[in-house]
């Protein structure tokens, strides 16, 4: 029999919060009774940080007639950019796993990746896991004031190329479909056949006026093109499913740019969407296209929740002006 490999969850976050200010929160016990391991219906009842190498942390919360524990032991306190310590939960089993927090300082903010190397025998519970931990740090977001994820900016990560994030309801096949599905393409991006084999082609099928909400609207003039609807012929260059896709963004073009989207579990229930554009040539369309893949995908977000969505046109036109003031160069 194969043994199971052993699990690695990795949960990335960027805050506007500068590096020493998120670092300290895995420190303050006072803070982290807010965040760390606490829900909604929970009362913590123990908070405990000895914070040095060698030094013993425990966070322990009330749920109902249940104690949830958490504990572990310091490993590497490197302020402000390394935090490594062990963790287990001592009322379930005595051993332990390793989580490393690492922060590094972006602009003014900081970007903070979490790894949970997980023992093999916990294999069937990583999605569970790296959905925890997504709870968690967006619980540490929330105590430092800083914007939920699902309104967190297309950022710029190199010349030519920017990256969008969200986390979608799931489960994966319903969220693959909405990718690859004509009938429901249209209802956040674009209609049109797509032949599902690396080399098959894609034709978007551009009519704003379909989008989810958006019947009636008109768009700005710089977009009169779009009123009546346009064909966008693509070309898959990538196909995992239900995890990756992508194709050429305009397989007419000497050199396309191209879009890849990828999809991975979270928890229970969600579905983390990362879409990254490449070979995007110049300011003005990078700056349009962070505004389109923006609300098209807040869109998609809506549909899938079945809430009412923002008419495009008018998200749009104010993302365009954010997107100018804030896109930079990495």
């Amino acid at each position: 029999m194969t043994a199971k490999p052993a699990p690695v969850v990795r949960v990335t976050r960027r805050f506007s919060a500068s590096a020493e200010r998120v670092f300290a929160a895995w420190l303050d016990p006072v803070r982290a009774a807010r965040w760390l391991f606490a829900t909604e219906s929970g009362t913590m009842i123990r908070t405990e940080m000895d914070a040095r190498v060698g030094g013993k942390w425990n966070v322990t919360e009330r749920r109902g007639d249940q104690v949830a524990e958490h504990a572990g032991e310091y490993l590497v306190i490197d302020r402000p950019r390394r935090l490594v310590f062990t963790f287990g939960m001592p009322t379930v089993s005595p051993e332990v796993d390793r989580v490393t927090v690492e922060i590094v300082p972006n602009g003014a903010g900081c970007e903070l990746t979490l790894t949970h190397q997980m023992r093999p025998e916990w294999a069937d519970y990583r999605d569970q896991t790296e959905g925890g931990w997504t709870t968690i740090v967006e619980g540490l977001a929330r105590s430092l004031d800083e914007p939920p994820f699902n309104e967190l900016p297309v950022r710029a990560i190199a010349p030519g190329e920017i990256r969008l994030e969200r986390l979608l309801p799931g489960p994966i096949e319903r969220v693959w479909a909405y990718l690859t599905e004509p009938e429901k393409r249209r209802k956040w991006l674009a209609d049109g056949p797509m032949e599902l084999r690396v080399g098959g082609k894609v034709e978007l099928c551009f009519k704003h006026s379909d989008l989810a909400g958006s019947a009636g609207t008109e768009p700005p003039a710089k977009y009169a093109q779009l009123k009546d609807g346009f064909k966008h012929p693509c070309r898959i260059t990538r196909l995992e499913p239900p995890h990756l896709l992508a194709y050429s963004w305009g397989s007419e073009d000497p050199d396309p740019s191209e879009v890849t989207f990828e999809l991975t579990p979270s928890g229970k229930k969600d579905v983390k969407l990362t879409i990254v554009h490449r070979r995007i040539t110049d300011r003005g369309e990078k700056i349009s296209t962070a505004a389109g893949w923006h609300a098209h995908v807040t869109t998609l977000i809506a549909e899938l929740e079945g809430t009412p969505p923002q008419s495009f046109w008018p998200h749009h036109t104010a993302l365009e002006a954010r997107y100018d003031r804030e896109l930079t160069s990495p």
